[in-house]
């Protein structure tokens, strides 16, 4: 954003992108005498903003790294939260119209390898408001998607194409975490014989 340019972002408008821990942070991790440059138009800026937060705070929970560990209480606007582990998924993992909020919480628990906790909960719950702000506004077109609502016999696709979209469901039903789903996706033959 520059506002020599007439693109400044507003504090009304800051709330609307991040939560104000994560907003205080933008502001804690940057030294006061360099100018702050937050451009969230098709960037991965607040992906990676969320991503350094969780370090800080993993850093705060673990005692390991006192930098980190100030700026994240520096950034806190109530109370701290408590130095227990903390499951904290990346940023980009959510996506919360993919089904339901359910089934992302659900896939989140698979990969943590047991149940959320109830503080856990209310932190993706959080977040995956803010998730889904940035992919309608701000995600690079990579990250964004739109579910088609049309009926399966109003697609036209072809026999070959119906069949690599079955076959993708097969392995997105059986994959257990986001890596393995990748490497499975990866592996997979493209072309049947």
């Amino acid at each position: 954003m520059s506002s020599s340019k007439g693109l400044g972002l507003k504090a009304r408008d800051l709330t609307s992108l991040l939560p104000p821990s994560v907003g205080r942070f933008l502001f804690t991790r940057t030294d006061y005498r360099q100018a702050i440059e937050f451009d969230p138009v098709g960037t991965m800026m607040i992906p990676d903003l969320f991503d350094e937060y969780d370090r800080c705070w993993q850093a705060y929970i673990t005692d390991s790294d006192k930098d980190l560990s100030r700026a994240f209480i520096l950034s806190q606007t109530g109370k701290l939260p408590p130095k227990t582990p903390t499951f904290l998924p990346r940023f980009a993992y959510g996506k919360p119209h993919t089904i339901a909020e359910r089934r992302t919480l659900g896939r989140l628990e698979q990969v943590k390898g047991s149940p959320l906790t109830d503080f856990e909960n209310e932190v993706i719950k959080e977040r995956l408001n803010f998730v889904f702000v940035w992919l309608s506004k701000y995600a690079p077109d990579d990250y964004r998607y739109q579910i088609s609502l049309k009926a399966a016999g109003e697609i036209n696709l072809s026999d070959q194409q119906w069949s690599f979209l079955n076959d993708l469901a097969d392995i997105w039903q059986k994959a257990d975490d986001p890596e393995k789903l990748q490497s499975e996706i990866f592996c997979w033959p493209k072309v049947k014989t």
